[in-house]
């Protein structure tokens, strides 16, 4: 197929290394893939190098051919399905707090809605009253391949890694004090440290704390984890609680515990290295990319075959006007805070004309 998929910006975000995850098994799979995005920054290389096309201007798109979109963020989404309005579309949403993870709110004839928790499809549900047989969960998935365990957990803890893109202060100083009392090396990786190759950082800690893939990543890789950043904290993950906590994607939102450096410490010394083997084994079982991708690649298909055509009205040349706006408005730091404004606001006008 050819298959043309979404995604806001193209960054180290958990989106954005789903989305790379997601082409790249699809283009393993003979699929032609492409990827639409307003901001093209430092992930685009890692698709380039995959022979996965990156596309920022919509009007370059135009003359393209695709049988489906994989849409991801409402914002592209709406760009595209203005210029393929004929094409079949699945939505794929990967939270409930940013507006961009919302579904559009006209209806653009999305065929399936892809969520990745019971807490996003909850969400769909009740506050965009869309009908539960057309949401799929189909959880996080990770590339077992790239991240696996290249050196064995101690079986005395001795390194902890933060892993986040978002980095409360607090967070990070409630981190690095309960290592400290316990005599632990502490790293921090992410939003002040932002690195592709995580998987090198992850296999040098025994512990890793994050939220979301960084969790999954880590226990792919055969580490002890803890869900705990700016939501809040959700703990230890161990087979007990797991189902849980997944039910929010690992974001700190299921139990939302704020935990000061003592309470951290206790949640530190849950290590036990025989959580290097059960992790890697979950992740195995229920979040391999290849048996998601099969689950997504049968719904494309089965879509593509049975698409039955609506007519829709979204104005092509505003929306791309619009896109232009936006990204205007991006690169202007005194502007950032008005993008949201301008989304809410001028979208809005163009869409109910």
């Amino acid at each position: 197929m050819e298959i043309l998929i979404t995604c806001y910006k193209l960054n180290l975000s958990g989106s954005s290394t789903y989305t790379l995850t997601l082409a790249s098994e699809l283009k393993k799979r003979h699929h032609n893939v492409s990827i639409f995005t307003l901001f093209p920054e430092k992930l685009t290389k890692e698709f380039e190098k995959k022979g996965i096309h990156v596309f920022s201007d919509p009007i370059q798109i135009q003359s393209q051919k695709y049988n489906i979109i994989i849409g991801q963020h409402s914002i592209p989404t709406l760009t595209v399905r203005g210029i393929f309005p004929t094409i079949p579309l699945i939505f794929i949403s990967h939270g409930v707090i940013p507006f961009l993870e919302q579904p559009p709110l006209i209806d653009i004839n999305i065929q399936k809605y892809i969520v990745v928790s019971e807490e996003i499809k909850n969400n769909l549900i009740k506050n965009y009253c869309i009908n539960p047989d057309n949401v799929v969960l189909i959880r996080n998935f990770i590339n077992i391949n790239r991240f696996k365990s290249q050196k064995k957990i101690n079986k005395k803890l001795k390194t902890v890694l933060f892993l986040s893109n978002h980095e409360c202060e607090d967070v990070r100083k409630n981190i690095k004090d309960a290592c400290k009392k316990l005599k632990l090396k502490s790293i921090f990786v992410g939003k002040k440290n932002k690195i592709f190759e995580v998987e090198k950082y992850i296999n040098k800690s025994d512990l890793v704390i994050s939220l979301g893939r960084g969790i999954l990543e880590s226990m792919s890789c055969g580490r002890a984890v803890i869900v705990f950043d700016y939501n809040g904290g959700d703990g230890m993950v161990v087979e007990k609680n797991i189902s849980e906590i997944r039910k929010n994607n690992f974001s700190g939102r299921r139990y939302n515990i704020k935990y000061n450096t003592n309470d951290l410490i206790k949640e530190i010394k849950k290590y036990s290295v025989s959580m290097s083997k059960i992790n890697r084994e979950i992740v195995l079982r229920d979040y391999n990319v290849e048996s998601s991708v099969d689950r997504i690649e049968g719904i494309c298909k089965k879509i593509v075959n049975s698409f039955v055509f609506k007519q829709i009205s979204i104005p092509t040349k505003e929306l791309i006007w619009y896109h232009q706006n936006l990204i205007s408005a991006y690169s202007k730091k005194n502007q950032r805070q008005t993008i949201k404004q301008i989304v809410l606001e001028r979208f809005e006008k163009i869409i109910r004309r």
